[in-house]
């Protein structure tokens, strides 16, 4: 036994969004501790019954002092640690008081040490994650590199190659590549779906194909049995094409794949790669991830007669990406947390909003615009007859068809939005 053990945590939040690894992080900890472990999930302690959660968490407690040292997961902390609140005396509030004495109260024991997991740690009551009750906070996000997602690519495609159930083409680094913004558990459900998929074809390995079918499935769903017009099909070409990728191509967004294969409630939608590598969404990569948005509405507008209710999708992704930019101040200043839906725009940040939503369809509308119709419907051909196509034969076809001088005017359109989005100077960027 340490003397430094009675300095020991007496509690750690896990926090952050589902499917990154907070409970098999618990359950690591639990094999490599060496201790006995209590398991429950904040669920556990909500009754209808005023005394009955409060009296578990006693019990809970008694029985790890019984097996000290000890750790408690509490799972789905946030059922049990959300902030107490109103003039009545409830058995929320009885139970959280009854953890809050025994994690920090009159009677101290060193040996027991709670560790919770929450996606929820805004709800939290501030005496319960205070130092001395919690007195770590681990973040627990979303892979953002790379490496880091292929090695857990790697961890769940590892026992598939010791099986021999894999194609030797597919490896970490690939599905890693191929799954910007995906937490663990989406790519654990990629290779799932890959063998599941492999298994309907009763084949005995494995494809890329597969690996690429799935990784489709997580991102906009199953195929549907859905089949569209011609003229819808000729829109949603459009909208993928000569809006959502030739947007991001033009800013440097890299695209694995574009399809106009019905799936789930979409028509169509374009795979991005991560080709930024920085951990902060600073200003730029912000405005640029919202013209790439708002460019499927604006080929609409240019090519096909205007909007279609199949950009209502789009709209929201913007606006939330306006509300991150405004919870940064990146659009001047503000004492405001737009960071969850609920909260509404006050007069000042809402015309802020406005303003910039308003400048950038605008500026994804001229950035289509300055492109020949011919030349973009020769490219849409290729698009529209074999539904699905590479992102590097889409980047082949738009070197070989775009002229090079409309394609840098584009550009000048799009740099000059990032460098004055809201055109604070009420000039027009529009280029001579």
């Amino acid at each position: 036994k340490s003397p430094l053990s009675k300095h020991l945590p007496k509690g750690v939040l896990l926090y952050g969004p589902p499917g990154n690894g907070k409970t098999l992080m618990a359950q690591a900890i639990a094999g490599e501790a060496g201790v006995s472990m209590i398991l429950a999930s904040g669920s556990d302690f909500v009754e209808m019954f005023v005394g009955v959660g409060a009296s578990r968490i006693r019990d809970m407690f008694a029985s790890a002092r019984k097996h000290e040292p000890c750790i408690i997961f509490i799972d789905e902390f946030e059922a049990l640690g959300k902030k107490r609140g109103g003039l009545q005396n409830t058995e929320h509030d009885q139970t959280l008081t009854q953890l809050l004495v025994e994690m920090d109260g009159f009677v101290k024991s060193t040996q027991i040490m709670v560790l919770a997991g929450t996606n929820r740690p805004d709800v939290l009551d501030g005496a319960v994650t205070r130092p001395g009750r919690f007195d770590f906070k681990i973040p627990v996000d979303r892979p953002r590199t790379v490496e880091q997602r292929a090695d857990i690519a790697d961890a769940h495609l590892s026992p598939l190659q010791q099986e021999g159930v894999v194609d030797a083409g597919i490896t970490a680094q690939q599905i890693a590549i191929a799954t910007p913004g995906f937490s663990g558990a989406m790519i654990a459900d990629v290779l799932h779906k890959a063998a599941l998929h492999a298994a309907r074809r009763k084949a005995v390995q494995i494809t890329p194909d597969d690996v690429n079918e799935a990784i489709s499935q997580v991102q906009a769903g199953i195929r549907s049995d859905v089949i569209p017009r011609e003229e819808d099909r000729q829109v949603v070409a459009y909208h993928e094409f000569a809006g959502h990728y030739l947007i991001a191509r033009l800013l440097g967004v890299g695209v694995s794949k574009i399809s106009t294969v019905p799936r789930g409630e979409t028509l169509g939608h374009v795979a991005f790669t991560d080709n930024d590598e920085s951990l902060l969404g600073d200003q730029r990569k912000l405005l640029r991830m919202l013209l790439v948005t708002l460019g499927g509405r604006a080929a609409e507008n240019i090519f096909a007669g205007g909007p279609t209710l199949g950009a209502n999708n789009d709209i929201q992704k913007a606006r939330q990406i306006i509300r991150e930019l405004l919870t940064a101040n990146m659009l001047g200043y503000t004492m405001n947390d737009y960071s969850e839906p609920h909260v509404e725009l006050d007069k000042k940040d809402h015309a802020r909003a406005e303003k910039l939503f308003e400048v950038a369809q605008d500026t994804a509308n001229q950035m289509v615009a300055a492109f020949d119709r011919a030349e973009i419907d020769a490219m849409i051909g290729d698009v529209f007859v074999r539904q699905e196509i590479a992102g590097s034969e889409a980047n082949d076809l738009a070197e070989k068809s775009l002229n090079p001088d409309t394609w840098q005017r584009a550009q000048a359109i799009a740099e000059a939005f990032l460098a004055n989005p809201l055109r604070s100077d009420d000039q027009q960027t529009k280029p001579a």
